[in-house]
């Protein structure tokens, strides 16, 4: 099968939710996408940053806590010489000093001092849970905006401060945000940071971090031309994945089509070569218990395939109007049995099952007349088994009724299926010519939840078969229940798993031959149609 003859396989449909599918997954799913995915960027790199932050204010404040731990706070050389050390060491603070209970710096790393901490420092200093703050002020000694940092130790009744460049801060931070980022830190009413927040853009939220112990807020925003540039960057790999999504979905379709082609083509040479096999489900004198009658149904194990049901194979005939051929083939073989068995089945009916379209096809008829010249064995003996006339407009009934009327005169019998699930009104069957009346299989199924309204339906075609002489079958017997319920109402020919499946030929015949049919021991694991 060439490119061409694959691609017409797949439905416009198909190719159209795909199309739709596509467009969507571009348009919304795939820019939603982008967003959620910077919009979690954005998030985790802030808690990363606050998390720097977190571990550098540590670091500063143990430094601080060692200072305090000095065996004497009296500024004397040995003092002065221990923070001198602490700056020269601290990869953070460039100074050190110690400030008493009255908030006063009495020793620095430069000698002995005497002067105040600010009061508003002091305020903070002493309502903070841990008495630690941060503060970006002016540096009297080297006259510019420092970071200083302030660590009371109430039990002790002395503070440790220090003094760093405020861009102890931001290192690191940079470095951590790349070119993506705006980013502010503010130290209080003081802020770091050359990037303004505001320019950040106006689809990604920002992302904000307060660390209260020492009064830091750190804001985040994603640039405007990130969410674009993102956007372009991975849309090659978007329209890849449309691409790969729709081979995949279409592969699929055709693969299948393929094989549903193939499947076709293999039941059309099936019917064509008469490949299909012809079962025989025995229909049963409940009375006698011997076999009254029996219904040919359809059965095909395929090499490749495997067991096909009957309804497929039908199907199949029927899309490719290749029903005439499947009945004349089922017809041939009944004849055929008729004549293999003479004697043995002389006095049994077999039913072949036709829907109303292929009974009503110009050409049965014709067809008919030449399989019954080369079987004349079918003659008295086969029926017909036809479904749907209450389906069916006036005018199309009376063409029906004509047509069975010219198969009766080829002394083929003539029953009509449905009965309680398609009929629930015999006026329809009064006036059809036949010879006998099933019961469907979906009423006896249930038969016994409303036996009152069931036996009402069963009581009316008891009555019509009575008033016309005919037979009555129930099909699809599966449980001693439903027999005894049936049999009660007075129903004496029954058909279904209660007593056999459909058996090939050979079986058939045996059942046949058999004085009486005994029911079968094992139940059905599943309920299927039997019809074709």
């Amino acid at each position: 099968m060439d490119s061409m003859a694959r691609n017409a396989l797949v439905p416009k449909r198909i190719k159209r939710v795909l199309v739709a599918t596509s467009l969507l997954f571009l348009v919304i799913v795939y820019p939603f996408y982008i967003y959620y995915d910077l919009q979690r960027d954005v998030q985790d790199t802030g808690r990363e940053v606050t998390s720097l932050l977190q571990s550098k204010i540590d670091r500063i404040f143990n430094e601080m806590e060692q200072v305090l731990e000095l065996p004497s706070y009296k500024c004397d050389q040995n003092t002065i010489q221990a923070l001198r050390r602490a700056s020269f060491y601290s990869p953070h603070l460039s100074e050190f000093g110690l400030f008493n209970s009255d908030y006063r710096v009495v020793c620095t790393d430069y000698g002995v001092s005497d002067f105040p901490i600010f009061r508003s420092i002091r305020n903070h200093i002493e309502s903070a849970d841990n008495h630690r703050l941060l503060s970006i002020a002016l540096s009297k000694s080297i006259k510019e905006r420092a970071l200083f940092a302030f660590l009371y130790d109430p039990e002790r009744g002395m503070g440790a401060n220090g003094l760093a460049p405020p861009s102890i801060l931001e290192d690191g931070v940079i470095s951590t945000l790349g070119d993506n980022f705006n980013y502010r830190i503010a130290v209080g009413l003081e802020v770091l940071g050359q990037h303004n927040v505001l320019l950040g853009s106006t689809l990604i939220k920002p992302y904000e971090s307060v660390i209260r112990s020492v009064n830091i807020v750190i804001t985040l925003a994603v640039k405007d031309r990130v969410y674009i540039t993102t956007l372009l960057s991975h849309f090659p790999l978007a329209l890849f994945v449309v691409a790969l999504f729709s081979w995949m979905i279409l592969t699929g379709f055709k693969v299948q089509a393929t094989r549903t082609v193939s499947f076709d083509n293999s039941v059309r040479r099936a019917i064509a070569n008469r490949d299909i096999d012809v079962y025989f489900q025995p229909i049963v004198d409940t009375k006698t218990h011997q076999v009254y009658a029996g219904e040919a149904l359809l059965r095909w194990q395929s090499e490749r395939f495997g067991k096909v049901e009957p309804t497929r194979i039908v199907s199949v005939a029927a899309k490719y109007g290749l029903m005439l051929d499947l009945t004349s083939m089922i017809i041939r073989r009944v004849g055929r049995t008729y004549r293999d068995h003479k004697g043995v089945l002389d006095s049994i009916p077999i039913f072949v099952n036709l829907d109303l379209e292929t009974l009503n096809d110009d050409r049965f008829i014709e067809g008919l007349r030449d399989v019954c010249d080369l079987y004349p064995e079918l003659e008295g003996r086969m029926g017909i088994e036809t479904h749907g006339l209450y389906l069916q407009s006036n005018a199309e009934c009376k063409s029906t009724i004509q047509v069975i009327n010219t198969v009766r005169l080829f002394g083929i019998a003539i029953s009509v299926d449905d009965f309680g699930f398609g009929y629930s009104d015999t006026r329809i069957l009064k006036s059809t010519p036949m010879d006998a009346l099933k019961l469907d299989r979906r009423f006896v199924s249930r038969i016994t939840q409303n036996e009152k309204s069931n036996s009402d339906i069963i009581k009316q075609a008891l009555s019509l078969t009575h008033e016309r002489e005919l037979k009555l079958i129930a099909e699809g017997v599966e449980s001693q229940e439903q027999l005894n319920i049936l049999n009660a109402l007075g129903v004496r020919y029954i058909q279904g798993y209660h007593y056999n499946r459909a058996l090939p030929e050979r079986e058939f015949v045996k059942a046949v031959m058999n004085k009486s049919m005994m029911f079968r021991s094992e139940k059905p694991q599943t309920v299927s149609a039997e019809k074709a």
